[in-house]
This record gives structure tokens, C-alpha cells and sequence, in this order.
């Protein structure tokens, strides 16, 4: 009698399960918009431009904040139509006009119309895609709203009995159940007409190639029009520069430690930090980024550098300052970074001694970092054809500001002071030009020795020393009290 119970209760646990997976929900995690802003005045032809705003939202949403739809989404789609920009458009739109809208104005190029069956919907919500369906909403038993003529909606999940849609008329419309005889007379009625299509699969860069020995970070670009550039590395271009294309997307990573970078994104804000290889930006989706930050691990330094759209290249930053700008809807065009170890850094500067001083050592090609040297002595070297590539400088006596101009593209680096280095090391840059001030009180003055000019002039308190293009081989500084 026991063992007859059991498997009575056996076979009644099986057909309970297999009850609960036949009527199991999907369901996509698709954003709702309702069609209707500005108090209801608005939006009456408007469910395509809600629905397609979900469907593609919900593949932005890979992206992060990428993902959240808006009644602006629906008036871009209006002004690219040529509808009214208050949404409001008797005509109302056609599947035609919804596909021609994903592909120009969310850069979904995957977006296809077509005719579908309510099963073939289903297949497509069970491949993670959204469906926008175009219906009859009079044939819809419990829509929620009075209008019952040809309507668009954003299927969304299904189950055995109904599709489940997010229907953008009404408030109430996230996840309604329509059997599916409603949806089969509701989809019969107006032709079977759908958009599908609605992914955007990222696309991985290609594989990073082996830097060598030394200090390194490696780095990629996606670009408009060009997709995945080559790897570059250790003050390399990224991206583009005088070619008005955006940067959409950007990989990093580094032998020597890990590298965490962000980017901001359009009109959407910063990113979650990615790291060591992850996709920062998005590819395909036609964004651009409009700027960056970066930070490495431990005993390192990181350096970068933003071209950004009517203004060419900013400056250079470091250590997760932003790089670029936010908030003017200018895009990134390409970027250049490198890192430094920390551990090969020149030491303090020695005790100069009684007396007014300045002191200063050079990086110098080939060669590495120097010994210090003051108050006029010889930093770099004279006839050996070898450029001065950073330079660090203090005083016991006063603050000593420096900024160095860099060869190839890299222009002006921003002020450093008392000890920091100014310019690079490691990737084979020079230095071109050098200025100099010092605090209140006191006076510095200096001299370049310039590629195929020799000595230069003597320049004093923010005078540039150096010529572009040329590079500096040598340094002399000194300081007077005022």
C-alpha cells in the first residue's frame, strides 16, 4: 500500500511539473514608454515610434544606461520622418517608415520588415529578440483602452496560451497577456506585418598581438565607418585624427598590471569601469564617445591624451582625470596613452647644499634617466643627436613649474611641479620645448640646445625654450633671487 501511495504521488508531482513548464513565462527584460507625454496632448499616432524606442532600447541596454527610452527617442524618430516634433502626426507611420527609423536613428542595421506568423514571433522572443508587431487592437479583449484601429505593439514574451507585449497605449501596457486567438485575428486583420531583427551583437576586436618586453599598454579603437582598428600601444593613435569620424568603442589591457578605463558615452553618461580587455563604448550602435578616464594598478603611472571634435587634441591627464569633454556633444575622435613604471623613476634630488638652487635631471633617449645636475650645469647631452624625452625639477628654495612640449602629435603637457616628471619615457618621444617658472621672489632662467641649431637663447619666467619640430638635446637652468 506504501508503494502504490508513492508512485501516486510521483506520477501526481511529474504532471505538476510538467503543467508549470508548458504554461512558463518568458519574457524579455524590454523598457516601457508609454506613447502618451505631456499629459496625454501628445502622441496619439505614436505607438510605432514607443514600440520601435522599446525594441531598440532593449538592445542598448547592453550598454548600460544605454537602455532607458524616452519621449525624446519618439520626437527623433518624428523630426527624421519629417512628423511634427511634438510627436503628433495624423498620418501615424508605417512598418516601411519604423524600419528606415531603426536603421537611421538607433543604428540597428539589423532591423528588418516582414510578414510572421504569432509562432515564428515566438521563436524570435525565445532567441532574445523583441518583435514589433503591427496589429488590430479592436480583436485585443483586454487592451485597456477604447481605440480599436490598426496599432503597434512590442512583444516582449510569450508563453503556451498568450504573447506577452508591452503595448505603449496605455500606462497600464507593460507585459499585457493577449491569448493567442486574439493575436493570430489582431495580427490576420491588418496583414501580418512585423519588424524583426532587433539585436546587435557586440563585436569582439581582434586578438592582441604580443608587445614585447617592457612597460607597456596596449589599446584598440572602434571607429565609425571603420569598425576595429589594429592594437596599437605606448603613445600609438587610436582612432582617428582630421577625419571628423567618432570613436564608439575602446579595449585596453597591459602585461605589466591591470588598466580600468570608463568612457562617456553620447548623451548618456559614464560607463561602468571596464578592465584588462573589456569592451568600454559600444560597437554598432553609431554612440560616440566623448571622453575617457584610465587608471592602472600599483606601481605604475598611466598618461593619456583625447582629439576631440572643433578642438584637435586637449591636453594630457593622468590617473582617472577625465579626457575629453562631457556635456558639449562633441565626439571623441582618437586617443593616445602610455604608462610609466614607477619604480623606474630618478631618486630625490641630493641635498644641493648651502645657497640659492635649482635642480634637474633628464630622461634621455637611449640612455634612461641621468644624474641630477644644478644651477646651470648640463642636463642631456651635446652632439650625440640624442633628445631630452621628460625632465623632473626642484628647489630647497623655491616652487619650480614646469611644462614640456612634445614631439608627434603629443603637444603640451600639462603643469607639473617640484620633482614630477614632465614628458615621457619609454616610448621614444622628445622633447621639442620647455617653460619654466618659479615662485615669488625669485627668477629662473634657461637655455635649450636644439637639433641643428645648438645653444639657444637664454629664456627666463615661462619663455618657451625649444623649437617644434626639432628636438631638445640638452638643458641649462638657474635661479636669482628678485
Amino acid at each position: 500500500m506504501n508503494k502504490f501511495r508513492a508512485i501516486v504521488l510521483l506520477l501526481a508531482l511529474v504532471l505538476m511539473l510538467s503543467a508549470v513548464s508548458a504554461y512558463a513565462d518568458v519574457i524579455l527584460g524590454v523598457p516601457f514608454l508609454y506613447q502618451f507625454w505631456n499629459g496625454g496632448a501628445c502622441g496619439s499616432t505614436s505607438c510605432g515610434p514607443a514600440s520601435l524606442t522599446m525594441c531598440c532600447r532593449y538592445i542598448f541596454g547592453q550598454c548600460g544606461a544605454l537602455g532607458t527610452p524616452s519621449p525624446q527617442d519618439m520626437i527623433n524618430i518624428w523630426s527624421y520622418l519629417g512628423g511634427s516634433l511634438d510627436g503628433n502626426d495624423a498620418g501615424g507611420t508605417s512598418l516601411g517608415q519604423l524600419t528606415s527609423a531603426a536603421h537611421s536613428v538607433f543604428s540597428i542595421g539589423n532591423a528588418y520588415q516582414t510578414t510572421s506568423s504569432l509562432a515564428s514571433v515566438k521563436s524570435e522572443i525565445a532567441a532574445g529578440k523583441p518583435v514589433l508587431v503591427h496589429v488590430y487592437a479592436g480583436y485585443l479583449s483586454n487592451r485597456g483602452y477604447s481605440y480599436t484601429g490598426g496599432h503597434y505593439i512590442a512583444a516582449v514574451g510569450y508563453n503556451d496560451n498568450y504573447l506577452i507585449c508591452n503595448d505603449p497605449g496605455t500606462y497600464l501596457g507593460e507585459h499585457k497577456y493577449y491569448s493567442n486567438a486574439d493575436m493570430i485575428n489582431a495580427m490576420n486583420a491588418v496583414g501580418c506585418g512585423v519588424i524583426k531583427g532587433f539585436y546587435n551583437p557586440v563585436q569582439p576586436p581582434p586578438a592582441t598581438p604580443n608587445p614585447g618586453v617592457g612597460p607597456h599598454i596596449q589599446y584598440v579603437g572602434y571607429v565609425q565607418d571603420i569598425g576595429w582598428q589594429n592594437w596599437t600601444m605606448d603613445g600609438g593613435l587610436a582612432g582617428t585624427a582630421n577625419q571628423s569620424k567618432r570613436l564608439e568603442g575602446i579595449c585596453m589591457t597591459s602585461p605589466n598590471t591591470s588598466v580600468y578605463y570608463s568612457s562617456y558615452v553620447g548623451n548618456y553618461g559614464w560607463q561602468d569601469w571596464k578592465y584588462d580587455g573589456e569592451l568600454s563604448g559600444t560597437t554598432g550602435l553609431g554612440q560616440k564617445i566623448e571622453a575617457i578616464r584610465l587608471t592602472v594598478g600599483e606601481g605604475y603611472s598611466v598618461y593619456y591624451q583625447a582629439y576631440v571634435q572643433d578642438y584637435g587634441w586637449l591636453g594630457v591627464v593622468s590617473n582617472g582625470t577625465v579626457a575629453g569633454t562631457t556635456g558639449q556633444n562633441k565626439r571623441m575622435e582618437a586617443f593616445q596613452a602610455w604608462i610609466i613604471d614607477l619604480s623606474n623613476l630618478p631618486d630625490s634630488a641630493p641635498d644641493p647644499g648651502a645657497g640659492t638652487h635649482i635642480q634637474y635631471v633628464a630622461h634621455v633617449q637611449n640612455y634612461g634617466w641621468q644624474d641630477w645636475v644644478q644651477d646651470g650645469s648640463t642636463a642631456g647631452t651635446v652632439g650625440l643627436s640624442k633628445a631630452i624625452e621628460a625632465v623632473c625639477m626642484s628647489s630647497p628654495n623655491t616652487t619650480v613649474n614646469y611644462s614640456v612640449y612634445v614631439g608627434e602629435g603629443f603637444g603640451w603637457q600639462g603643469w607639473v611641479s617640484d620633482g614630477a616628471l614632465s614628458g615621457t619615457t619609454g616610448i621614444n618621444k622628445p622633447v621639442q620645448a620647455i617653460v619654466i617658472t618659479v615662485g615669488e621672489g625669485y627668477s629662473v632662467s634657461y637655455q635649450a640646445h636644439v637639433q641643428d641649431y645648438g645653444w639657444m637663447s637664454v629664456y627666463s619666467d615661462g619663455g618657451v625654450a625649444g623649437i617644434a619640430g626639432k628636438r631638445l638635446e640638452a638643458l641649462r637652468v638657474w635661479i636669482t633671487p628678485t
